[in-house]
């Protein structure tokens, strides 16, 4: 929830009324989530818009506002020719060698506050270049920065200026713990893909930041806020929260990005809707932690009705009925697809739809899944199932859940609507990083997993046993 500062001093804020409107609409779909929260830690409730504007209230009392500090756009990494020293000079990057120097090689006095600082920007290019055994060092004379990639010692600037551009941000990261860093156009010299790495970084890092872009690949972190700044002859300097999808929606069209510039992932998985993909992205995680969502692969909803007009044949020619068909390859050429059998039992046929859209997945060596049993709730065992129904739904009068694998899961229960987004949650709540094995999950998540890492030129990691229990 974005606020308004009303006075120079900062001591005074207060939310915008057109801002409020759209967090309404935004948060109404968790309504009762927040009048919960509200009973359970204030013991008491009211509609949402009270209820949001008393939790502003109370966290305005508690808002400390952090120094500022401005990275600007012309960065470099640096030897100034002075002494070693742990402190940051310049915010430019000049003398950051010899910092290094001094965080690599501490002093007794500050070894464990430094070291852990050296080790965590190794640690982001571990993760960033996906390779656990790349790191820098410094050289005696601290005129530049060596990175060892294997088994080879490489100048930084042999490397690019995106990897001089990491470890720079990297360093501000770590320095400015406490500060509010501000960044301006942290996409210069980086790949896209290294980009969204960079941000998971710095989300992780726990700093906090600011970053001024004209790139769209950051619009779509959950963890990021976004504030359109425009400008207009009549009244100046503009800015606006981005706070629905739409919003941000809004902005991508700002920058002169369109829709089929965003679809960049290089695996995406098609799923019926959003309890799938909650329970997809656990299985992926617990299988293979390398592969993130948003960057490895994206996982899309194509809804129970919407199946009958997929089609995973390229329409190549003008006479391809586009009419009745959405060409899902033209999206992007390494997809998958998870799709409910709906199966009663064994012996029951799948639909002529599902049975068409296996072909033409299997046709173009795509991936598709359909459930052994009737829905992808079934893999869930009984017994976690109705502990996380209760928990979700604590009326419920009946919990006749049996480990029938083509039962429906949500018949029989006192609940006409019941959440099942919300009852996913808590199952890998309740799971909490274990492997599960039920029915063929084993070997289609292992399938789904080796087909991300091709597509993203990575080896699975994971050895045969891995996902099992």
């Amino acid at each position: 929830m974005w606020l308004l500062m009303e006075s120079d001093s900062g001591e005074a804020f207060e939310h915008s009324p057109a801002q409020m409107t759209a967090a309404l609409a935004h948060l109404s779909h968790v309504q009762r989530d927040i009048s919960d929260f509200m009973l359970q830690v204030f013991g008491h409730t009211s509609e949402l818009e009270p209820n949001i504007g008393e939790l502003l209230q109370r966290t305005r009392a508690n808002l400390k506002i952090p120094d500022a500090v401005v990275i600007p756009t012309m960065r470099q990494i640096r030897a100034d020719g002075g002494e070693p020293s742990p402190e940051l000079r310049e915010s430019t990057g000049l003398g950051v060698p010899g910092m290094l120097q001094a965080w690599q090689a501490p002093a007794a006095e500050r070894y464990r506050e430094d070291s852990e600082k050296f080790r965590r920007i190794n640690q982001l290019l571990k993760s960033v270049l996906e390779d656990k055994d790349v790191e820098i060092t410094i050289p005696y004379n601290r005129s530049t920065v060596h990175v060892i990639i294997n088994d080879r010692v490489l100048p930084l600037e042999n490397l690019g200026t995106g990897i001089s551009q990491l470890i720079l941000l990297a360093v501000f990261a770590t320095w400015h713990q406490d500060d509010l860093v501000c960044v301006e156009e942290p996409e210069l010299n980086l790949h896209p893909l290294m980009l969204r790495k960079l941000v998971n970084f710095l989300v992780r890092s726990g700093t906090k930041f600011v970053l001024t872009t004209h790139s769209a690949h950051l619009l779509d972190a959950p963890e990021i806020g976004i504030v359109r700044v425009s400008y207009s002859a009549d009244q100046g300097t503009i800015l606006s929260a981005a706070i629905s999808d739409a919003d941000r929606a809004q902005v991508s069209r700002h920058l002169g990005y369109r829709a089929s510039d965003l679809i960049q992932s290089n695996a995406i998985i098609w799923v019926e809707g959003p309890s799938d993909r909650i329970y997809l992205r656990y299985w992926i995680e617990v299988a293979e932690p390398r592969l993130v969502e948003g960057i490895h692969y994206s996982i899309m909803f194509y809804g129970g009705r919407l199946l009958a007009h997929l089609t995973g044949e390229e329409m190549d020619t003008p006479d391809g009925n586009v009419e009745d068909f959405i060409s899902l390859l033209r999206i992007n050429r390494s997809m998958a697809i998870v799709i409910d059998s709906d199966k009663s039992n064994l012996d029951s046929p799948l639909n002529a739809t599902k049975e068409r859209i296996c072909q033409e997945f299997a046709d173009k060596g795509c991936p598709a899944w359909v459930t052994y049993g009737r829905e992808i709730e079934n893999y869930v065992p009984a017994k976690d199932f109705v502990r996380a129904l209760t928990q979700v739904h604590p009326s419920v009068k009946s919990t006749r859940v049996v480990d029938d694998v083509f039962a429906d899961r949500f018949a029989h229960l006192s609940v006409s609507s019941p959440n099942k987004a919300k009852i996913a949650e808590r199952v890998v709540e309740i799971w909490d990083g274990q492997e599960i094995d039920s029915l063929d999950l084993v070997e289609n998540v292992r399938e789904l997993v080796a087909y991300i890492c091709v597509a993203n030129d990575m080896p699975p990691s994971y050895e045969p046993h891995t996902f099992v229990p």
